[in-house]
């Protein structure tokens, strides 16, 4: 093996020994977004939240996996299933709610108490709630 090919091959090890740190989501402590206002002095029907809803979850391709009054229950997968992240999504009038419900790749230890969840739930979330606020014209 000449150096140059030793060198390489050090080189490449020591990338993949950082990259899944580099990669790896900070944990926040696990978020409800209880009462996102939509727009302000604005009331909607239930209709049409439930279609802004809809239409948000197809959008950012999450599956709707229940529907009752008021509430639905829509997955978010990831790598093939690896990685899934149920929510209710609550609403009436001008505001909704996001519950966390399960998740598969997600969880981190407790800290101080506190539920800890990756970075990238925050993020899913918090687009969804923006294309919702989006379809509804806010």
């Amino acid at each position: 093996m000449t150096f140059m090919n030793r060198v390489t091959m050090l080189a490449v090890s020591a990338l993949l020994a950082v990259l899944p740190a580099a990669y790896a989501a900070e944990p926040v402590a696990l978020n409800i977004f209880e009462k996102n206002q939509l727009a302000a002095g604005k009331s909607y029907s239930a209709n049409d939240l439930k279609g802004a809803i809809q239409r948000a979850a197809e959008k950012r391709q999450w599956k709707i996996v229940s529907d009752a009054p008021g509430k639905i229950r829509v997955k978010q997968e990831a790598r093939n299933g690896e990685v899934q992240l149920v929510i209710d999504i609550s609403y009436a009038g001008n505001s909704l709610s996001v519950k966390y419900v399960s998740s598969t790749g997600f969880e981190l230890p407790n800290t101080g108490g506190k539920k800890m969840i990756e970075a990238r739930y925050e993020s899913w979330v918090s687009k969804l709630i923006k294309e919702i606020t989006t379809q509804l014209g806010s």
